[in-house]
């Protein structure tokens, strides 16, 4: 068993342990009068971010903004709440963040396996989560989704910033460790319609999250070219995008993300989206999502996602861990 496959096995196991080992971080009682927060991340790191933020944003009791760049928000100060996310602990831009973070005496903390991130949080006695990967052999920041994710959920529900409980957590964890097998042949199924293809992806509202996340599989796992676009900004400007050029017809597959938890607005919008693309002749195939609630639909879309990226990189030849031009552009990036 490679390790890939292994790690997409695990990504329940990896839920179970980041929730239960962030919530016992031990943080002091001033940070939970945070006035907003402000996450500090870049790549797979951002994968919580994301989640967050679609599914719990309207829920969420303050502020949140995602700061993917060398630089804070210029609203930073003592009473953000600034969380510094990198699994591996080495990225540069979160490194800097952090730094300005604390040097505008902002409520720090952070999340990672270790490295530099890890020094300067433990040097600076700050509270934190340093992750222990027992649950991603494959050493990827991207197979280790569930440590950022859970990592990020709890701490704010240890802050009470979020209000999941744990038996929420665990039946969500556990429709999909009892759903892996079927999830894994249904991506087998499924992921012939997007080879040789550029993918767009279509989701919204707690989905939304979902697309960046499938995006950066395919990127990086499958070694493909993909994108996406959000319901129901898209159907501002991208209807009148599939004429040109056009390849489109033969290039492009729109794959949409199908939940009986969207409101009938946004069902009806993908729907009609869905009438258009094929109008222009292109390719929609539609995956529809399982789930008994919204945060079930979330991860087992992750999981679903990790076995189709997995299948297109065995059929493209492709080692789905190997990053060859990002590490190459980051060498040169040092010189």
């Amino acid at each position: 068993m490679d390790k890939v496959y292994q790690t997409l096995k695990l990504f329940p196991q990896q839920c179970d342990q980041a929730w239960e080992e962030s919530t016992k971080v031990q943080f002091p009682a001033f940070y939970s009068t945070s006035e907003n927060l402000v996450v500090s991340a870049m790549g797979a790191s951002c994968f919580g971010y994301y989640v967050l933020k679609t599914l719990y944003g309207s829920i969420l009791k303050i502020p949140l903004v995602l700061a993917n760049s060398y630089h804070l928000p210029g609203f930073v100060e003592e009473k953000t709440l600034l969380i510094a996310q990198s699994y591996s602990g080495t990225t540069e831009e979160t490194i800097n963040c952090l730094e300005q973070g604390y040097k505008l005496k902002a409520l720090v903390s952070g999340v990672s396996t270790g490295g530099q991130l890890s020094e300067i949080l433990k040097s600076n006695n700050t509270p934190h989560y340093l992750i222990n990967p027992i649950n991603n052999p494959s050493g990827q920041p991207r197979y280790g989704t569930g440590y950022t994710i859970f990592g990020l959920l709890g701490f704010l529900n240890k802050l009470g910033f979020l209000t999941l409980n744990s038996q929420e957590v665990e039946r969500a964890t556990g429709f999909v460790s009892n759903s892996t097998n079927n999830i894994e042949n249904s991506a087998k199924k499924f992921f012939t319609v997007l080879q040789n293809k550029q993918i767009v992806i279509v989701s919204g509202q707690h989905l939304a999250g979902n697309a960046h996340i499938l995006r950066n599989q395919f990127n990086e796992s499958s070694k493909s070219f993909s994108d996406y676009y959000l319901l129901p900004e898209l159907n501002h400007h991208l209807l009148e995008g599939l004429q040109n050029p056009v390849t489109n017809k033969k290039n492009l597959v729109f794959v949409g993300l199908q939940s009986k938890f969207y409101s009938d607005k946004i069902k009806k919008r993908l729907e009609l989206t869905k009438e258009i693309v094929e109008k222009n002749d292109i390719e929609f195939k539609s995956i529809d999502i399982l789930g008994n609630n919204t945060l079930e639909e979330v991860l087992w879309t992750i999981s679903f996602g990790g076995f189709l990226s997995y299948f297109l990189a065995q059929y493209y030849k492709v080692d789905p861990i190997a990053i060859p031009w990002v590490n190459y552009f980051k060498k040169k990036l040092k010189t």
